[in-house]
């Protein structure tokens, strides 16, 4: 009652190799064993798979943040501005986040990933309510977002809103302090007994699917497709 099947070429009639969820994947042709359609597509499929690198989202390679005042509709420069780049700007010194931590960064040598830090900046004491962030990426590519101050100046005051932008989070962690001050005036990573105040940036990006993933899917759905075509005689 069963129905006759299509014999394999000898050398391989025993051969598990030769069968993936139950799809045949060599075939004889002309006195030939080659490789089937579906096969080739799934040796295809593996190769990208092994060549290809894991997606991720860019690297951060700069830092720039301004204070200034928001009027419900932009944003003003009211003169700090503190940068990881710029010999006429004050620096920004990045650490993961809690004190005492070293330094992760130093001037024009930013090469950070998608995740949480901690921003210490000398205090340039600034009445502006409002701040201003700038995010660069490694994709020549950036992120800016604006935030007020709950209680007047944004360097000595937090309770930090978002009115402006999206793509990360920004909490105010302390105003000027004297306790850890990693950077000084100017572009100075080191100490040079100038207040820090620091700032909490969380930049963790969404992980974007890998290429294994994307291989693993398709492998998947090429082997139930087959599995169907050979359930229904096709």
């Amino acid at each position: 009652g069963n129905e006759p099947t299509r014999p394999l070429p000898a050398c391989i009639a025993h051969s598990e190799a030769s069968k993936v969820f139950g799809v045949t994947l060599l075939k004889k042709k002309g006195g030939i064993v080659k490789l089937s359609s579906l096969c080739t597509s799934l040796v295809l499929l593996l190769f990208l798979g092994l060549v290809a690198t894991p997606a991720r989202a860019d690297d951060i390679d700069s830092l720039q943040v301004f204070l200034g005042t928001w009027n419900g509709s932009s944003f003003a420069l009211h003169g700090g501005v503190w940068n990881t780049y710029s010999p006429i700007n004050w620096a920004i010194g990045v650490t993961n986040p809690g004190y005492n931590n070293p330094l992760l960064d130093s001037y024009q040598d930013v090469n950070l990933a998608p995740g949480n830090y901690w921003l210490y900046m000398a205090s340039l004491p600034d009445a502006g309510n409002a701040i201003e962030i700038n995010i660069g990426l490694a994709n020549d590519t950036s992120i800016t977002e604006v935030f007020t101050a709950s209680g007047g100046s944004a360097e000595f005051n937090g309770g930090y809103t978002l009115v402006q932008g999206s793509g990360f989070d920004l909490s105010f962690i302390s105003g000027p302090q004297f306790e850890y001050t990693p950077v000084s005036e100017g572009q100075i990573y080191s100490p040079g007994g100038y207040a820090n105040w620091v700032l909490d940036l969380n930049a963790t990006a969404a992980p974007e699917p890998s290429s294994a993933v994307l291989l693993s899917i398709a492998l998947l759905a090429i082997a139930f497709v087959a599995r169907k075509r050979v359930a229904l005689g096709l």
